[in-house]
C-alpha cells in the first residue's frame, strides 16, 4: 500500500488513528499489534518518539507520537494480526513541521 502521510511539529504530541478496515475481511477484527517501529531517514530506529505503547480501540490502532527533528520525515511500520489469522502491514510517513512552540 502507498504510505499515508501525517504531519506534526517537533514539540507537540500527536495522536494518530490508523483504521486497517480496508485491508480486513468483512466481519474480521483486530487481534493484536504484532510490531510497531519508527525509523528516521537513515533507517535508524527512533523508539523514543512513541509517547506510549500503541493500543487497539474499536478495531483502530491509536498511536501517540512525540519529538522528531524539524523538516525530517520518519517511517512508521505497523504489523497487525486479525482474529481470522490474517496479517496486515502498513507504512505511515510522519513529516515534522518547523513550527515554533506556542
Amino acid at each position: 500500500m502507498n504510505p499515508v502521510f501525517h504531519s506534526k511539529a517537533s514539540w507537540e504530541k500527536r495522536r494518530l488513528i490508523f483504521d486497517p478496515a480496508p485491508a480486513m475481511a468483512v466481519g474480521d477484527e483486530l487481534e493484536s499489534i504484532f510490531s510497531y517501529t519508527i525509523y528516521d531517514e537513515n533507517g535508524n530506529s527512533q523508539a523514543d518518539m512513541f509517547d506510549s505503547v500503541p493500543t487497539i480501540i474499536d478495531d483502530k490502532v491509536i498511536i501517540v507520537l512525540k519529538g522528531g527533528t524539524p523538516k525530517a520525515t520518519y517511517s512508521l511500520i505497523l504489523r497487525l494480526k486479525t482474529v481470522d489469522g490474517d496479517w496486515i502491514e502498513d507504512d505511515l510517513k510522519i513529516l515534522i513541521r518547523e513550527t515554533p512552540a506556542v
